[in-house]
């Protein structure tokens, strides 16, 4: 797994584009289009060496950029919960 580069997290959007290459198109990332497909607010973005972004946080959900190339309707984009509900653990009584 790869260090995190802090130099690397800016706090201002970056677009981003994702091609389907089963559909032969690009699917441009605004963070207003982002935001809507999320239902929730951008925060940071950690983008690579070419400036791609890794992982973008929202309020609520940690998203990982898997691939930007995506073929027949693979997994482009995984969101995992940042801060689950406190005692999500226990069981209810």
């Amino acid at each position: 797994m790869g260090r995190c580069n802090l130099r690397m997290i800016k706090y201002d959007w970056v677009d981003f584009t994702i091609e389907d290459l089963a559909f032969d198109e690009e699917i441009t990332f605004t963070q207003e289009k982002f935001e809507e497909m999320v239902n929730d607010k951008f925060v940071a973005v950690q983008v690579d060496d070419e400036g791609f972004p890794k992982y973008i946080w929202t309020e609520k959900y940690v998203f990982g950029i898997l691939n930007r190339v995506r073929f027949m309707g693979q997994l482009a984009i995984a969101g995992f919960p940042r801060n689950p509900e406190p005692n999500f653990h226990q069981k209810k009584k």
